[in-house]
């Protein structure tokens, strides 16, 4: 098993199903539970993701032709889906963050913090040591979690914060020296795809994240603008409204801003010209409806 998953990552799995098989024990908690997984498995959430991970495929597929991704990759594939991929398809929908400014996702996927997670993942301790180590190191991160919320800047709070950033340091330190003694494994060209593959797909599903945002823009205002409208007003809305928005997001989020009740006023095809102007061309808080 320790030629698939590392030995910090077979203990976090063994962690986590003890904890799992723990809280099935517990009415309060399995209960909980199930909500929780009803809610996941919302047909637009499933459908979402899933398609979502159909273009991820894609992606894979394509860089399986040029030669970058190769099986082993497969892991660290569906690493980056779960923990980051899924972070960027939510932030696509819900962020106020301009998708605009790509280049900072980039740069947080490419940042020295990802390099040395890198790093530290790649050489860990015996798998005894890693099982004693992840909890010690969850119930410190709680702890410091919990002290800088409720006692900040006391000394109970420097203590834990003290402890956690030595165990850091060391687990660092294991790392960086067993990455110089594997010197030549470490600077080879594997590992060096390894390193950039969080790079490579963010770049590669941003331009699917923007139409994802550009969707969610429009889904909204699309579905309650013609409320109350005939049939031949309300065509003449949505056509007005994706005609005017267009696929530049900024232009459709404006137009997302507009209220429902602004286009129920709306007597003839100038009011609705009106109202979409207006926000196109006015100070308008677009802040709740996707990427500024």
């Amino acid at each position: 098993m320790e030629e698939l998953f590392n030995t910090r990552e077979i203990s976090i799995g063994i962690w986590v199903s003890v904890l799992l098989i723990w809280a099935l024990t517990r009415k309060e908690l399995r209960v909980s539970l199930f909500r929780v997984v009803a809610a996941a498995l919302n047909k637009r959430l499933v459908l979402s993701v899933s398609v979502f991970a159909g273009h991820l495929a894609l992606v894979v597929g394509l860089l399986t032709a040029i030669g970058f991704w190769q099986f082993e990759m497969l892991k660290a594939t569906i690493y980056w889906f779960v923990l980051s991929g899924l972070a960027l398809f939510g932030k696509a929908v819900t962020s106020s963050k301009p998708i605009e400014d790509w280049r900072g996702t980039l740069r947080e996927q490419a940042s020295i913090i990802v390099i040395l997670a890198f790093i530290v993942n790649s050489y860990t301790f015996s798998l005894y040591a890693e099982i004693v180590l992840v909890p010690v190191v969850a119930f410190i991160s709680m702890l410091v979690a919990y002290t800088e919320f409720h006692h900040k800047g006391e000394p109970i709070a420097n203590l834990f914060l003290s402890v956690q950033a030595f165990i850091g340091f060391v687990i660092l330190l294991f790392a960086g020296m067993n990455a110089y003694n594997d010197y030549a494994n470490l600077a080879s060209i594997a590992t060096a795809k390894g390193l950039f593959l969080p790079v490579v797909l963010a770049t590669m599903v941003i331009p699917y994240m923007y139409f994802i945002a550009l969707y969610s823009a429009y889904d909204r205002i699309l579905r309650i603008s013609t409320f109350r409208q005939p049939s031949e007003m309300a065509s003449y809305i949505r056509r007005r409204i994706l005609l005017s928005g267009g696929l530049r997001l900024r232009k459709a989020r404006r137009i997302a801003a507009i209220k429902p009740y602004e286009f129920m006023r709306a007597n003839n095809r100038e009011d609705v010209d009106l109202v979409i102007e207006r926000h196109l061309t006015g100070s308008i808080d677009t802040s709740e409806t996707g990427w500024d």
